[in-house]
């Protein structure tokens, strides 16, 4: 599957792989692609019984699982206008407004004489533009509708993981309000009834501490209550369902990350064994087909999907090794290779994904235990 912007891929044939050619591409070329700083004009429409309902300007960057949008950005080139049209898909969105978003997508573009750039945005895959143009306010729900006149599910509360520093890079997204998606690294914001807590992890920056309170003051108009990591009141935890674990790394509580972690997936799908980089990761780049390499550079995870096949798992800690070998900044050779399976996945892993969610691969378990139940009998 096409993996976004995959630019770089280190090719090997089953005799030898090349392992330098990782090092000599950290990044991709597109990474940091900015056609602007995001100062443009934004029109934002939800896709309604399949058909465009603009969006009032006050809920720009409020975007919802259930639906799917379009986003045009308007931004002036040489005193030419120019455009991008964005085509956001949200995750419990129905095929039929899947379909209604291209279909509306292609009668912008004919209203704009085919003018603007079309980018499909899949909800967790937001590019660093899309962010920017939203200035700080980006913010993603997991479930539930926009819709006027369709309530979402209520519920007693809510946990948003903020991640940003600037009004260029920050976004919110929700994620299960419970202990186990806190993470040391950054800002949390926890709505209940009665108020929204600001959790500071004790590795997040001033600046992540400030995007945060800014994305707090647009979403929840209700009192703030700051809280540090460690000193919570007791009705933090109760309205999180209890006190429990979560990512809490000691590299996770530095504010400054010596190094990036990056991950590679580990795949003989082509016929020759090969490790992609993937940037700007999420928990859905993790394929099940293949085997995923995940360097936090005080260790390497291979992260072993249920489909992947015997080669792939051989190749990848051969690999691996080789990897911390000819790191260029002289790696420990010693440096440890944890291999984990898909679903048992542990906290010192999931940590490094923003917005983990822990029940992601539970019906495809079902359904493959299922099948082979009935090709058994």
């Amino acid at each position: 599957s096409f993996k976004g912007a995959e630019l770089f891929s280190a090719k090997v044939d089953q005799e030898k792989f090349d392992v330098m050619e990782l090092h000599a591409h950290p990044e991709l070329a597109a990474r940091q692609h900015m056609v602007d700083d995001g100062s443009g004009e934004v029109k934002v429409w939800r896709i309604e019984k399949l058909e465009l309902a603009e969006v009032k300007p006050s809920m720009h960057g409020q975007f919802y699982g259930g639906d799917c949008y379009l986003i045009l950005y308007t931004y002036q080139v040489s005193n030419r206008q120019q455009y991008i049209l964005y085509m956001w898909q949200g995750r419990h969105a129905t095929k039929d407004e899947i379909t209604a978003c291209a279909y509306q997508a292609v009668n912008v573009d004919n209203m704009y004489n085919g003018a603007p750039v079309q980018v499909r945005v899949v909800m967790g895959k937001e590019p660093r533009h899309f962010l920017a143009i939203f200035k700080g306010k980006l913010i993603i729900f997991e479930g539930g509708t926009g819709r006027p006149g369709v309530e979402s599910p209520k519920t007693s509360s809510s946990l948003f993981q903020v991640r940003g520093t600037t009004g260029m890079n920050t976004k919110a997204t929700e994620v299960p309000a419970r202990a186990s998606s806190l993470n040391s690294n950054d800002v949390f914001m926890l709505k209940t009834n009665q108020k929204c807590y600001l959790w500071y992890g004790k590795g997040c920056s001033g600046d992540e501490r400030m995007m945060a309170t800014e994305v707090c003051d647009t979403l929840f108009r209700q009192f703030k209550e700051v809280v540090m990591e460690g000193q919570e009141p007791a009705d933090f935890w109760i309205a999180l369902g209890g006190k429990g674990p979560y990512a809490s790394d000691s590299r996770l509580e530095r504010e400054e990350p010596l190094h990036s972690p990056r991950l590679f997936e580990c795949s003989n799908q082509t016929g020759k064994f090969r490790m992609t980089e993937i940037c700007d990761f999420e928990q859905s780049d993790l394929d099940e087909d293949d085997v995923m390499l995940l360097d936090t550079w005080e260790e390497i995870f291979l992260w072993i999907g249920i489909s992947a096949n015997e080669y792939e798992i051989k190749q990848s800690l051969n690999s691996a090794q080789e990897y911390l070998k000819t790191h260029p900044a002289g790696r420990d050779p010693d440096t440890p290779i944890i291999t984990i399976k898909q679903g048992s996945e542990p906290l010192t892993f999931t940590g490094w994904f923003n917005a983990w969610d822990p029940f992601k691969w539970s019906v495809s378990f079902i359904n493959r235990s299922l099948w082979q139940t009935l090709k058994s009998c």
